[in-house]
């Protein structure tokens, strides 16, 4: 797409790139943006804010099949991989294979063994894909306000069986929340080994459903009777963050390993990280991360390994790009 077509939207190159209908058909998506993160200025600001959304979404709908099974007899979704390169579309895969928000929500939420919270009725729940039961399972939540003061704590020990579901307890949400604020689920096994941890951004704004509808020209709207209010994202303070990489083989499959930590005060939240064609180069794609789009709290280190082809980098030497909402962009080189 030339420059002057990326902002703002609809451009008729934006409406080729989305479908049949054209752009407007997504005017529901950007209104949704706007409530629920603010109006976003530009075309990266409106791919960074697309991309917490959908794994927001992806993330939500995958845990509440996973919570609600067998009474809820299925879940379809449409599609996995974009068609053609696509502008606003629906994708956990995009047309030059890039996973985005929506995959790593999704990859989340399907984690054989997980912890995870309900949005309609605040519970914790353990949810286990796999054919053996576990006992002596340890639940921790905590809750942040947004500058990252912890306003409630609670774990409980539970059991949960052969692809069973056990929930662990209902939060009590304290007073004196900020609009935005935070939940940080963990799960430990008998052993005390992390076996999952899930992070939320929520809001004291309720979600509410409201009127939703087609106009004559089957363009979906909808007026919710409440949104989320994530707005106070933009005030978390810009974070720099310590990262380090190591590459490994040297045959067809290239291996790497990141460490990023935060020693700040404050939230690094929705990190990104990226293989690069060199310095400044375009992303490797497919690489396959272990996760991505992860926060980390003040003082926390996580290491993260990803694979890809090595003849994907066209020639060039590897290299490790890290950004995120208010990390500050850089290269490890």
């Amino acid at each position: 797409m030339p420059e002057e077509a990326l902002w703002p939207p609809w451009t008729e190159t934006w409406s080729l790139h989305t479908v049949i209908q054209g752009g407007q058909y997504f005017d529901a998506l950007l209104k949704a943006m706007n409530r629920r993160y603010g109006e976003p200025k530009g075309i990266e600001e409106f791919c960074l804010k697309g991309q917490v959304m959908n794994y927001e979404s992806a993330r939500g709908m995958f845990e509440a099949y996973g919570r609600n099974k067998y009474w809820a007899t299925g879940i379809t979704a449409w599609k996995y991989d974009a068609a053609w390169p696509a502008s606003p579309t629906w994708q956990f895969v995009d047309w030059y294979l890039l996973a985005g928000g929506a995959y790593y929500g999704a990859k989340k939420a399907c984690e054989s063994l997980h912890v995870q919270y309900s949005y309609d009725d605040h519970s914790i729940v353990v949810v286990n894909e796999r054919s053996q039961g576990y006992e002596g399972l340890t639940v921790t939540a905590r809750v942040f306000n947004l500058d990252m003061g912890e306003k409630y704590a609670r774990t409980a020990t539970v059991s949960v069986g052969p692809d069973g579901v056990t929930r662990a307890f209902v939060i009590e949400w304290p007073e004196g929340l900020s609009r935005t604020h935070f939940l940080l689920l963990t799960l430990t096994d008998s052993e005390g080994q992390k076996v999952s941890e899930n992070f939320y951004w929520l809001s004291t704004v309720p979600d509410i459903p409201g009127r939703k509808g087609y106009t004559p020209e089957r363009i979906f709207w909808i007026e919710p009777a409440s949104t989320a209010d994530f707005t106070d994202l933009a005030l978390l303070p810009p974070v720099e963050v310590r990262a380090r990489s190591v590459f490994e083989g040297d045959g067809e499959t290239r291996r790497a390993r990141v460490t990023v930590s935060n020693p700040s005060n404050s939230l690094a939240f929705f990190i990104h990280l990226a293989i690069r064609k060199g310095p400044g180069g375009a992303e490797v794609a497919p690489t396959y991360w272990e996760d991505n789009y992860f926060s980390l709290l003040p003082g926390e280190e996580r290491t993260v390994s990803a694979e890809f082809a090595a003849e994907d980098l066209e020639g060039a030497a590897p290299v490790v790009a890290v950004d995120g909402w208010n990390v500050r962009a850089q290269e490890l080189r």
